[in-house]
């Protein structure tokens, strides 16, 4: 939820995941027809109920603060140090779109589970064809493949959001993290050593980089479409 810091508490999400092709994954509908509208359904085997995957709304932010501050004990996750408020997170919140820096939610049982976020890099019009991403978990739904999947639909939408360039920022020392976005064609483009301390600790940070293929992708209605794991498998705030 600050503007610095890594952007991922995905732990222990990645021993389980494979690497399904992105055209093995829906792509999101064109226009997003409501905040409401769902617009994946992951079925994933061993939970008797699917994840459904929305955009967000106001109603959810008590929630993505909850799992955000969740991560911030570990000092794996975020630069932040002490739990933020969901009042300071409102700016944040309204400056994310579903028609260009989307935020989505993943839920169960109307309950939301993690999350992910599109945020402009840099805040400069040149870069208006990069994002960076951030994808949080609640700590019950680790190592479920939830952020393995939120992170192969941002690569797979991102072209549709007019992006060419994904970018991760991830504390070297959160290797689970690292292991995760590297299944996913991320590459190491810089390493600022020692750059934050956690508990008297000098910690360095990762940024990785995706470059995105050309061209927006064919859009079609996927509302209820069916994604299944082929194995298990910081925008802070």
């Amino acid at each position: 939820m600050t503007q610095d810091g890594p952007r991922s508490n995905l732990g222990s999400d990645c021993p389980r995941v494979t690497n399904p092709s992105t055209t093995d994954i829906p792509h999101l509908v064109t226009p997003y027809a409501s905040l409401d509208h769902v617009l994946f359904t992951h079925h994933v085997p061993w939970f008797p109920t699917p994840m459904n995957v929305r955009h967000a709304h106001s109603n959810d932010l008590s929630a993505i603060v909850g799992i955000y501050n969740a991560a911030i004990p570990g000092r794996m996750a975020t630069a932040d140090l002490v739990p933020v408020s969901v009042e300071s997170r409102r700016p944040w919140f309204a400056g994310h779109s579903p028609h260009q820096y989307p935020l989505w939610v993943t839920e169960r049982d109307n309950r939301v589970v993690g999350w992910l976020s599109f945020r402009p890099f840099y805040g400069r019009p040149a870069y208006k064809a990069t994002a960076e991403l951030a994808i949080y978990i609640d700590p019950e739904y680790q190592r479920q493949g939830l952020g393995r999947f939120l992170l192969d639909l941002a690569v797979a939408n991102a072209p549709m959001l007019d992006l060419k360039t994904l970018l991760a920022f991830v504390f070297a020392h959160n290797l689970a993290s690292l292991g995760l976005f590297e299944q996913a064609k991320f590459q190491e483009w810089g390493y600022l050593p020692r750059i934050a301390q956690l508990d008297g600790v000098e910690r360095d940070l990762m940024i990785l980089g995706h470059r995105l293929g050309s061209g927006r992708s064919p859009v079609k209605e996927q509302s209820g479409s069916e994604f299944r794991d082929s194995a298990q498998g910081e925008d802070g705030l």
